[in-house]
């Protein structure tokens, strides 16, 4: 990363200039190449240390792609609470559908191989850590799930340049935000752990990108016609289609975007109406079948498991407030979510994850002051974004907060599993890493502080990587989960 040479108050003048206007020269995109290749390889360090089946649920993704190619069926909870062919139920298929190319090539090419794979480089290149020694006949399956591995680096580097492209329409002329938040995303323990397993996650992160990507750099620069909508409802289409979350965050967050050209009378526009009326109906299109089905199963569009709500049955959520239990929930919550949001709970040793959570939330405070320091100034300078600029502005810090609520929201009325459940939070990165970055910038010698924060997540991809291979595989790596 190079900081700006300019002299303090030109460089203040033009970023200001460079946040009223949007315009400025464009960041090079070779300076790209050296996070993603930092990206891919430590997803591959990821993929090669965290034994095969043991990513989270990743014996039921690949059960799904099993289910869909050879079964020529779509997961569903049967009656008795069971999964069908043990393939997770819960998302769309469409991250099982693409991955599932690799079926056939991956078990002809694995059986071919598998008796030269019994020991030696081969082997180990195959099944990488092997804490529990696995069986010779299941190294060609081994072989499908290494292959299908393999593409998750993929996912990552789609999601990485749109991120990169977005913000560098955003922000021309700030190469320190626009590389801070690159590679802050590509150091990013948690979402380094999607990219170096199998999981749906690698295709709900791509559609959260794509969805800021296209309201960055390709959305009309005014209200737009039929074709725009059209165009924002078969990217929300395919996010929903990806996984259930992006159907609910974003389809609000698109009609946001659609209305904000027309101020806050846009309820009296009927080319508004018009618009919401086309992209609803492409999202239904492409999305509605899935969620259909679901809805004629289940009751619901998305199948939850009944009984794991946190207030009992029969309470009420007045009675929860005032004896406590609300508050209890919440504070767990908290900290449960601050804490899965940085990379998998456990990943960090008991003897070192306090100073490190201390010191993910000194910065999270401080990117917290940096953003109210900006926004104050903003509001000092009497400034204005422009229409364009701020509807995508708009698009991609909406996402973060909305999926935070609606966590909130499940834990509370739904499921409580998932007050650790903030890697259903990264399709919203972008927007919350922006946040982060530009507050830290914000801060007197941001740089720095920026700086600071890169060099902490470098020592929390070490830490985690060193406690995985010392620890977690030798500990919870006791059992064999290939081929199930």
């Amino acid at each position: 990363m190079t900081a700006d040479k300019e002299p303090e108050g030109q460089a203040d003048t033009e970023s200001r200039l460079e946040e009223l206007t949007g315009r400025g020269d464009t960041i090079p995109l070779r300076v790209l190449i050296l996070p993603a290749v930092v990206l891919t390889l430590l997803s591959l360090t990821y993929s090669y240390c965290i034994p095969l089946g043991y990513g989270p649920d990743e014996p039921r993704h690949y059960a799904f792609v099993r289910l869909l190619w050879v079964g020529h069926q779509l997961s569903r909870v049967m009656p008795d609470g069971s999964e069908l062919g043990n393939a997770i139920a819960i998302h769309p298929p469409t991250y099982y559908l693409v991955e599932g190319l690799l079926w056939y090539p991956g078990h002809w090419l694995g059986q071919a191989l598998a008796p030269y794979a019994r020991e030696g480089l081969l082997r180990r290149l195959i099944l990488g850590a092997e804490p529990a020694w696995v069986p010779d006949h299941l190294l060609a399956e081994a072989f499908t799930y290494r292959l299908m591995r393999l593409t998750s680096p993929l996912w990552g580097l789609a999601t990485l340049a749109l991120v990169f492209l977005a913000l560098r329409r955003l922000w021309p002329t700030l190469p320190r935000l626009v590389l801070g938040v690159t590679w802050l995303i590509a150091l990013w323990p948690h979402m380094l752990m999607n990219f170096g397993t199998i999981t749906n996650d690698c295709g709900a992160n791509f559609g959260g990108a794509l969805f800021v990507w296209y309201w960055a750099c390709r959305a009309p620069r005014t209200t737009g016609d039929w074709r725009h909508a059209a165009w924002a409802g078969a990217i929300v289409g395919l996010g929903a289609m990806l996984k259930g979350q992006l159907l609910l965050c974003l389809t609000p967050v698109m009609i946001v975007g659609l209305a904000w050209p027309y101020g806050w009378r846009f309820w009296s526009e009927g080319n508004f109406w018009r618009q919401v009326f086309v992209a609803l109906l492409v999202l239904g299109v492409i999305a509605g079948p899935w969620y259909g089905r679901n809805l004629l199963l289940y009751g619901q569009i998305n199948y939850v498991a009944p009984g794991y709500a946190p207030i009992p049955q029969g309470m009420s959520f007045l009675d929860a407030v005032l004896t406590g239990l609300v508050g209890q929930i919440l504070l767990a919550t908290a900290s449960g979510l601050f804490r899965s949001l940085w990379a998998q709970v456990g990943w960090f040793p008991d003897a070192l994850a306090p100073l490190l959570y201390a010191s993910l939330g000194i910065l999270t405070g401080a990117a917290v002051i940096g953003l109210a320091l900006g926004v104050a100034a903003w509001h000092k300078s009497h400034s204005s974004l422009s229409l364009e600029r701020s509807r995508a502005l708009a698009m991609l810090f909406l996402p973060y907060p909305l999926i935070l609520l609606l966590n909130i929201y499940v834990v509370l009325f739904v499921h409580f599993g998932t007050h650790q459940g903030a890697r259903y939070h990264l399709f919203a990165l972008p927007g919350l890493s922006t946040a982060l970055v530009w507050g830290w910038l914000k801060l007197p010698r941001g740089s720095w502080v920026l700086v600071a924060a890169l060099a902490l997540f470098v020592v929390l991809n070490a830490v985690s990587v060193t406690n995985i291979l010392t620890y977690l595989n030798p500990t919870y790596g006791t059992s064999v989960l290939i081929g199930q």
